[in-house]
C-alpha cells in the first residue's frame, strides 16, 4: 500500500484518499494547521535554494519546493490560495510543457484532496487541455482559460494576455497574437512592452518594416513613461530587438551599433551576443563572429633516444660506433693461390 513518489514514500491512492477525507472531515483545525506548517517548510526550502523565478523550470528542487508549498496552502486555505496559483498559470504555460503539467497536476491533486470543487474543476480542465496538446498552441489555449476567468484582476488578465500572445507567436499564429496585443493596448494604453512584442510578432511574420515601426514606438513609449525607473532591462530589450530586426533587413552596421548598446546595458545577454555574432559573420568578420581559426600546432621536439628506445645499435658513451656490439674485423682479401684438393 506504500510506494515511492519523487523520492518519498506515498500511500496508494485507494488508501490515501479515504484517509485524507477522514482527517479533513473529523479534525479540520488540525488538518489546516498541519498543511500550513508543511507549506511554511517548503517555502523555507525554496528560499534556501536561491535563484530566481525564471530558474524554477531548470531547477527540479526549486520547482518541487514551490509546487509542494502551493499544494499544502491549497489544502489549508483553498479560497485564498486558488486565485494566487491561477495567476501563476500563464507563466507556467510560457516555461514549457513540463512546467505547465506540474502546475496543472498540483491543482488537480489539491482539488482531489481538499474537497474544494473549484480547485478540482480548474485542475481537471487544465490537464485536459494539456493532454490534448501541450505544444505552444495547446499552452496558448491554457493561457486563454485564464484570460477571462471570473475574479481575475487587471494585472492577472494582462499577464495572461502577454503569455497567450507569446505562445501564439511561437506557434506561428500571428493574427491571434496581434489580436491579443490589441486587447493589451486597450487595457494599458502606451505600454512599451506591448509595442515590443507586437514588433517581434511582425518580424517573425516577415513584416520587417512594420516591426521597426513598432519597435521605434516602444522606444518612444518608454521615454515618455511617467516613472521609467533605473532598470536598464527595458531599454536593453528594445535595442536588442531593433538590432535583430535590422540584421534581418541586411543593415548589419546599424544592427551592430544597436546590439552593442544592448550589451552595454545588459552585459552577457545571450540573445544579443548570438545576434551580434551572426551580424559579424554576415560581414565576413569571422574572428569577431566567434569563428576563430585554430593555429596549426607544431609537434614538440623529440627528445634524444636512450639506449632502450634506440635498440641494440645505439651508441653508448665510451663505446665505439656500433652500439652494444663490438664491430667485427674486416676480412682481408687472400691474394695467394687457393690449394686445390684432389
Amino acid at each position: 500500500m506504500v510506494s515511492g513518489h519523487e523520492g518519498a514514500p506515498r500511500y496508494h491512492d485507494l488508501v490515501r484518499a479515504p484517509m485524507l477525507h477522514l482527517r479533513r472531515t473529523t479534525a479540520p483545525t488540525r488538518w489546516r494547521a498541519a498543511h500550513l506548517r508543511l507549506a511554511a517548510l517548503h517555502e523555507q526550502r525554496y528560499e534556501e535554494l536561491g535563484g530566481t523565478d525564471e530558474s524554477d523550470a531548470a531547477d527540479p528542487a526549486r520547482l518541487h519546493a514551490r509546487l509542494e508549498a502551493a499544494y499544502h496552502r491549497l489544502c489549508a486555505q483553498p479560497a485564498a490560495t486558488l486565485p494566487q496559483l491561477l495567476a501563476q498559470g500563464p507563466r507556467a504555460a510560457r516555461l514549457g510543457a513540463a512546467f505547465a503539467r506540474r502546475w496543472a497536476r498540483t491543482l488537480a491533486d489539491a482539488g482531489r484532496d481538499n474537497g474544494d470543487e473549484a480547485t478540482r474543476r480548474w485542475g481537471t480542465e487544465c490537464l485536459a487541455v494539456l493532454d490534448e496538446d501541450d505544444g505552444p498552441a495547446g499552452r496558448a489555449r491554457l493561457a486563454g482559460l485564464l484570460v477571462d476567468r471570473p475574479g481575475a484582476d487587471e494585472a492577472a488578465r494582462v499577464e495572461a494576455l502577454h503569455a497567450r500572445a507569446a505562445l501564439h507567436c511561437e506557434a506561428r499564429e500571428y493574427a491571434e497574437a496581434l489580436a491579443d496585443h490589441d486587447r493589451l493596448d486597450a487595457l494599458r494604453p502606451g505600454d512599451w512592452r506591448t509595442a515590443v512584442e507586437r514588433g517581434v510578432a511582425h518580424r517573425r511574420a516577415g513584416n520587417y518594416v512594420q516591426a521597426l515601426s513598432h519597435l521605434d514606438e516602444a522606444e518612444a513609449r518608454l521615454a515618455a513613461a511617467p516613472d521609467p525607473g533605473d532598470d536598464p532591462a527595458p531599454a536593453a530589450r528594445i535595442a536588442r530587438e531593433q538590432g535583430e530586426t535590422r540584421r534581418h533587413l541586411g543593415l548589419f552596421d546599424q544592427a551592430l551599433d544597436l546590439l552593442g548598446r544592448a550589451l552595454a546595458l545588459a552585459p552577457g545577454d545571450p540573445s544579443a551576443l548570438v545576434s551580434r555574432a551572426a551580424a559579424h559573420l554576415s560581414l565576413g568578420r569571422h574572428h569577431e563572429g566567434g569563428r576563430r581559426p585554430r593555429p596549426r600546432a607544431r609537434p614538440p621536439p623529440r627528445p634524444p633516444l636512450g639506449p632502450a628506445e634506440a635498440g641494440p645499435r645505439a651508441r653508448l658513451p665510451g663505446r665505439p660506433p656500433g652500439g652494444l656490439r663490438r664491430p667485427r674485423p674486416r676480412r682481408r682479401p687472400h691474394h695467394g693461390l687457393r690449394r686445390r684438393h684432389r
